[in-house]
């Protein structure tokens, strides 16, 4: 195929100001389509600029808009990129990649607003963004910040998400309110707990299924340290449970058969009782096992009076005996 070429000593203008310049490279049956090769640079001087190319490929690593610009914002405000959706590609239905001179945001406070934001838009839905990592810049100390200084009746959430509160398991996943719920409270209707390693302190209602089979479904608040079957303390109905005893309205009683209730002071100090002093009686198994020990007397009341006539012993490692009655006193002094 023959090549026409067209040599020009200077510069050389097409000028159809009452018209239009057509360069047709395709043949009329379509069976061939050439190519416009432009060496050196292109410059379009009017007010639109239309491309209806299928693939845009431009070599270019950077675009640059708002070319030109004098000052150190942007003139109009915005600067763009504009996505036409339907059959209209002017705002607001079309999608848009706008650069905001005009809208600020917080770089460490209130106090120190920064300008300038990139804004995602589709329609008056706003637009979504779907990527794996959102980064802070390296060479800074800031935080990320998310809402802005402009933005302050907002919130974050992660609605769409099915049961995001089980998912948060990393020490650095960012919690939920339903998981931070579950982890202190969140009213009246749902089973709760406060949990350190495995020290727990929970409180339950009888009104709401309760998973832990070991405490069974009734209402009650307790506190376990190490193990969850390690109760130090335990509120229950009418009873209370602070490691090895038990409270139950009047009634203070030791958990284990082996030990000793003991009311300690301090030293030099004493345990009084600004009352009477009742001694239940004693079966006669219970007084079977009472034992001599060291250093401590053992009083209880057996129900028969002996030749004391009080029916009150005592135990020592030295002997068992009654103590005797102010009556019984005088007669044996009489007597012996």
């Amino acid at each position: 195929m023959s090549t026409d070429v067209l040599k020009v000593s200077g510069n050389y203008s097409l000028d159809a100001r009452n018209g239009d310049v057509t360069i047709n490279v395709t043949n009329q049956s379509a069976a061939h389509t050439g190519t416009v090769t432009i060496f050196g640079n292109l410059d379009v001087i009017g007010q639109t600029t239309q491309i209806e190319s299928i693939d845009s490929r431009i070599k270019d690593n950077v675009l640059i808009l708002n070319s030109g610009e004098t000052n150190e914002y942007v003139t109009l405000g915005t600067s763009g990129i504009l996505i036409a959706r339907g059959h209209s590609d002017e705002l607001p239905t079309a999608a848009t990649l706008f650069y905001n001179d005009d809208s600020s945001w917080s770089l460490n406070n209130v106090q120190d607003p920064r300008q300038g934001v990139f804004e995602f838009s589709s329609a008056s839905q706003g637009s979504a963004i779907q990527v794996n990592a959102i980064r802070v810049d390296v060479a800074s100390t800031s935080t990320l910040n998310i809402l802005g200084i402009e933005n302050t009746n907002c919130v974050i959430n992660v609605i769409g998400t099915t049961d995001y509160e089980t998912r948060v398991l990393h020490d650095d996943d960012i919690p939920n309110k339903k998981y931070v719920d579950q982890a202190v409270y969140s009213g009246s209707d749902t089973a709760k707990r406060l949990l350190v390693g495995q020290t727990t302190m929970r409180i339950a209602d009888s009104s709401v299924a309760f998973s832990d089979p070991f405490y069974g479904p009734s209402s009650k608040i307790y506190a376990s340290i190490d193990t969850s079957t390690n109760v130090v303390f335990r509120l229950e109905g009418t009873e209370a449970q602070i490691q090895g005893l038990t409270i139950n309205a009047n009634v203070i009683q030791v958990n284990t058969a082996t030990n000793d209730l003991i009311l300690q002071p301090p030293t030099n100090k004493s345990v009084k009782i600004a009352s009477s002093m009742k001694l239940q009686k004693l079966s006669s198994g219970d007084i079977a096992s009472i034992v001599a020990e060291n250093d401590q007397d053992t009083l209880y009341y057996s129900g028969t009076p002996g030749g004391g006539g009080t029916g009150i012993y005592y135990v020592n490692t030295n002997q068992r005996d009654e103590l005797v009655s102010r009556r019984r006193a005088i007669i044996f002094g009489i007597i012996f």
